[in-house]
């Protein structure tokens, strides 16, 4: 039990870690204001992303990651299913952390 309550406690103070850095880094706090996107994403996303404007699109910032859509296609039709599994243990944590 112990154990457990020092591991909370240690979680804690690495939000608020993350947190202020949330609130001083301009780019996390401008990613922060995207719906859905807390402080530890934006921090994380902040700190991996070498420069936002190397993509074009949304769409090419997530398949920087590898979070493609796994294809489904036949003849001339396009069929996109569910997002495959993240390439890398950032993205895939952040993926885990996102959906929850």
């Amino acid at each position: 039990m112990y154990q457990l309550k020092e591991l909370v406690r240690q979680v804690e103070a690495i939000e608020r870690e993350l947190a202020q850095i949330q609130r001083v880094n301009p780019m996390a706090k401008l990613l922060c204001s995207i719906p859905g996107i807390g402080p530890i994403t934006a921090a994380a996303l902040a700190a991996t992303v070498p420069d936002g404007t190397m993509f074009r699109s949304g769409r090419e910032f997530a398949a920087w990651p590898g979070l493609t859509p796994k294809q489904h296609s036949r003849g001339e039709k396009d069929r996109l299913g569910r997002i495959t599994k993240p390439c890398d243990s950032l993205s895939q944590a952040l993926a885990c952390h996102r959906s929850t």
